[in-house]
């Protein structure tokens, strides 16, 4: 058996119940990992609740080369096909939850071409919980919120705002001046970024009130006019 499991946002505590069953239960726990991190934010979840020796790394590329990702994705589907084979149960992990923005939906292709049947099993969105974090409500009553990439541009983030009245700004990293260039052209009531959310180094910026932040790992802004 095959799960699939978001493990949250970085803090074990949000774990769900049914996230530590199964963890619990496997034989085998992939982690991903980036080719370009020595560290890895699902490791440091799960890594009290699972045996050391069941977990295995899968470090995936960091790239836009197709053909790479397509290689280093067959490879660890296959993987995966030969320990269930073996009879062995088999968690993979990843960061938030599994429908966004996951690893995981790079692999999923090639284990349905398998024949493979998996389990998914939810996490804690990082938007989610940072909405929680800073007490911004995502939707009211005859609301509604929109989630985007920072690299689809500053004027498709702006446009967003005709529509939506909150937008989430996903992956921000390096492209800091983008967003400040967004929030001062919209100048929504309430604009917040997280960086390294619920790691060491986390910090909560109110974007209203400043205009000089470092590149952000883990980086995500809720924008709310």
């Amino acid at each position: 058996m095959l799960y699939v499991i978001g493990v949250g946002v970085g803090k074990p505590e949000f774990l769900t119940l049914e996230a530590l069953e199964k963890l619990r239960k496997s034989d085998i726990v992939i982690v991903p990992k980036s080719k370009k991190s020595s560290r890895s934010v699902a490791f440091n979840v799960i890594k009290d609740f699972v045996d050391k020796d069941k977990i295995q790394f899968f470090s995936f590329p960091t790239t836009n080369d197709k053909d790479e990702l397509k290689r280093a994705y067959d490879s660890q589907a296959l993987m995966i096909e030969k320990l269930l084979n073996e009879g062995k149960t088999v968690s993979y992990t990843t960061i938030g939850d599994v429908s966004i923005y996951s690893t995981f939906n790079y692999l999923s292709e090639r284990l349905k071409d398998l024949g493979i049947y998996f389990e998914i099993i939810p996490g804690i969105p990082s938007f989610v919980a940072f909405a929680d974090r800073i007490k911004i409500p995502l939707s009211l009553k005859d609301e509604s919120f929109a989630v985007v990439e920072m690299k689809k541009g500053v004027g498709h983030i702006v446009k967003l705002f005709e529509y939506f009245d909150t937008v989430v700004i996903m992956k921000v990293n390096n492209r800091i001046d983008e967003l400040l260039e967004i929030v001062e052209m919209v100048k929504p009531k309430d604009a917040w970024l997280g960086k390294n959310l619920f790691l060491e180094k986390e910090e909560i910026v109110d974007l209203n009130k400043t205009d000089k932040i470092n590149e952000a790992y883990l980086s995500l802004a809720v924008l709310r006019r």
